[in-house]
């Protein structure tokens, strides 16, 4: 949600598009060929741990979702490596598919920010902190408290359900 949703004022937008180039899932999806061509001699590799099958395929751009099936610790036992081996090699795959998709047009993002879905990130980051106790979880929570806070809540207390990148802001109730 960072990378993708974060605005330059810390709020979380609502949305991003599932076109681009008037297609459904273009910007997301990977055909064999592009797999190959980015991964080289890691491409077997990917199209075991992301489903690059039967359950992965998008059949509107004959194409795959790279999909996980199995958790990590699965991943683990069965192929019988360490927990940072796949993390280094996940880090590795995904470092270059991301730069690939960079190149792609991007689909549009719904710049509107409403109230109630930054409130339940926040709660959502707030919860993930709480378990898995990493500094990033709060610090982002944090971020988007302190949007909301100050650019939500007018001089009399009331409360905007949703605003845009025009500075358009809507009451909430």
């Amino acid at each position: 949600i960072e990378r993708e949703l974060l605005s330059k004022d810390g709020a979380l937008f609502s949305a991003l598009d599932a076109d681009s180039e008037g297609e459904e899932g273009k910007f997301y999806c990977w055909t064999e060929q592009e797999l190959k061509k980015v991964l080289g001699k890691d491409f077997d590799w990917v199209k075991r741990f992301y489903s690059v099958d039967q359950c992965g395929y998008w059949e509107e751009q004959e194409a795959y979702i790279l999909l996980r099936r199995i958790t990590d610790e699965a991943w683990i036992r069965d192929a019988g490596v360490s927990l940072a081996m796949l993390e280094e090699k996940l880090k590795n795959m995904n470092e270059r598919l991301l730069s690939e998709r960079s190149q792609r047009v991007r689909p549009g993002t719904d710049t509107k920010k409403l109230t109630s879905w930054n409130a339940m990130a926040i709660k959502g980051l707030c919860t993930s902190y709480a378990v898995f106790r990493e500094e990033e979880f709060l610090h982002l929570a944090q971020r988007i408290m302190r949007w909301l806070e100050g650019s939500q809540i007018n001089e009399e207390g009331i409360l905007y359900r949703s605003s845009d990148e025009k500075g358009n802001k809507i009451h909430g109730f």
